[in-house]
């Protein structure tokens, strides 16, 4: 038989909040969320599912609605319709309150979207928000509904023979029957930034502007360390949010970095974040007038989380005598020898273990090696801490991080720890490798249009100074790169504010609308379907 059409909902269309409920089909139990959000273009909502489902964002997507499909071109989509221009509210608008949202095409993972009401915004809440949902997300590529269930029996079953490897897969932290609806709403806090960059159906109007300086209200405190007060830092907004509140992209000024408390900055090293830039709430903040500040609140009751004993970070911290908001120090040759001093204490030789060559300093063949102590000399440039073993008649140096020790070991953690230490520390380096300090003024070429073949609007800018607001210059035609006049427009533009190193996106990265510019102003815009039928933008050669 088939499937009757769902029941239209009557929704209030003068409400600002959506409360949507996720359901991945074929799971048993029904893994589900019920998430209130603001008006979002279907590319956000796929974010905000992502999040609050659980996945990890790894493969294509597509939201089915009416049998036509809308996903992101700029991930070589091949839908019908780019999800980046469509909007939650003109799909409800258009009588749908029903759909589907696919993920994973190999594992076909199907959710059912159903918009179950529209309410009002409460005080003092930040959208989107998830309010209820059961049983976590499986695991990506665990070969879809099916693929799921047959893991849950290996799990649940003890006396299945796949049952130890089924639990090593999914971790030690993945429970079936557990919802950690503290976890997801903490995902959605950190995926606000990256949304609302168009204004939606029922925003409000933003009190600030891009370029105003904004002061922090007196009792706000850091939104990741609440130790941390911000009352008194001034900086500037740099990007608006349209979301319920309305959130700023804020760049904090010198003068405030300059009193800002040393834990602070330590913190932000560990975490591999930008201590000058943060996210504000509309009413956190207040209009200022310079960027020193008057009078910055300072920290009185510093919370240090004490170190742990199950991290693998907080035991290499001890190691060094740091704290938990120290980052991990890189790995030279005076770190080497403080983590050599401490393994001389704790390692027990002779040990076995599994050897993997790691470079080509070391033996070329893998294999077992019995561990008679450390080499002679025990430090290599190179390859940091090195053992002398044996494999059979044969004695060899091989490398410390080239060791691969059994659980029952008592010298497994020390070997795995000092493992994860190195090559954190290398890669991290290789990171910093690959990020030149950049030679300003800086140069940037921006592409828009309505489609991957078409580009209507070329932003080009200059960057003067780390921090500063770039100079932009724009030009708009039906296909602004046929027109050689141009590209020698651009050169000029470059030539005349001294640029020599130019960034160029890689083709259009949005409608021309992108950016907020109107394109340009007249009547509808035929180039951009997101902008279909808007009042207020249209195009001219």
């Amino acid at each position: 038989m088939p499937r009757k059409p769902a029941k239209q909902r009557e929704l209030d269309p003068t409400l600002p909040i959506y409360q949507i409920k996720i359901s991945l089909r074929h799971t048993e139990p029904l893994i589900w969320r019920r998430v209130q959000i603001d008006d979002c273009s279907l590319h956000e909502l796929h974010e905000i599912i992502q999040a609050t489902m659980g996945w990890e964002d790894m493969h294509m997507y597509a939201f089915v609605i009416e049998g036509e499909d809308y996903g992101n071109a700029k991930r070589n989509s091949e839908a019908d319709y780019d999800s980046r221009f469509v909007r939650l509210s003109e799909v409800v608008d258009e009588g749908h309150t029903r759909f589907r949202y696919d993920y994973d095409f190999g594992d076909n993972w199907e959710h059912v979207i159903d918009v179950e009401k529209t309410l009002p915004a409460e005080p003092g809440v930040r959208y989107p928000r998830c309010v209820k949902g059961e049983h976590p997300c499986p695991p990506e590529d665990c070969g879809g509904p099916w693929g799921y269930a047959d893991l849950l029996e290996k799990i649940y079953d003890p006396e299945d023979e796949e049952h130890d490897e089924a639990l090593a897969w999914v971790g030690d932290n993945f429970d079936p029957d557990e919802f950690d609806l503290d976890a997801v709403n903490d995902e959605l806090r950190h995926l606000r930034p990256w949304l609302g960059k168009r204004e939606g159906k029922h925003v409000s109007k933003a009190v600030f502007a891009k370029g105003d300086l904004v002061r922090v209200k007196s009792g706000v405190v850091h939104d990741e360390y609440p130790d941390i007060p911000l009352g008194g830092w001034v900086g500037k907004v740099k990007r608006i949010a349209w979301l319920t509140p309305i959130a700023y992209g804020i760049r904090w000024t010198k003068p405030t970095l300059n009193q800002a408390h040393p834990v602070f900055f330590k913190r932000c090293q560990r975490d591999e974040t930008k201590p000058y830039k943060y996210w504000a709430d509309e009413d956190q903040l207040e209009l200022a007038s310079v960027e020193t500040p008057v009078a910055m609140e300072q920290p009185t009751n510093i919370v240090t989380r004490p170190l742990s004993t199950d991290e693998p970070d907080d035991r290499i911290r001890m190691v060094f005598g740091l704290t938990t908001d120290d980052a991990l120090p890189k790995a030279d040759e005076q770190t080497q020898r403080q983590f050599l001093e401490h393994l001389k204490g704790h390692l027990s030789y002779p040990f076995e273990a599994d050897y993997w060559p790691t470079s080509d300093s070391g033996p070329s063949q893998s294999g077992k090696v019995t561990v008679l102590g450390f080499a002679n000399p025990p430090l290599d440039r190179k390859e940091g801490i090195v053992c002398e073993a044996r494999r059979g008649q044969k004695v060899l140096q091989v490398p410390l991080a080239g060791l691969q020790v059994g659980e029952d070991d008592p010298n497994v953690r020390h070997v795995e720890d000092y493992t994860h230490w190195l090559w954190e520390s290398l890669d991290k380096e290789e990171d910093d490798d690959e990020v030149e300090s950049p030679q300003f003024p800086i140069g940037t070429v921006a592409y828009y249009g309505p489609d991957d073949k078409t580009t209507t609007k070329i932003v080009a800018g200059v960057i003067t100074e780390e921090g500063a607001e770039p100079i932009l210059r724009r030009w708009m035609a039906s296909d602004v790169t046929t027109n050689p006049k141009v590209q020698e427009q651009i050169d000029r533009f470059f030539k005349k504010h001294g640029v020599r190193h130019v960034g160029m996106s890689p083709g259009n990265i949005g409608c021309p609308h992108e950016e907020g510019e109107d394109f340009p102003v007249g009547g509808d815009c035929p180039f951009c379907p997101w902008w279909k039928g808007k009042q207020g933008s249209g195009a001219e050669e």
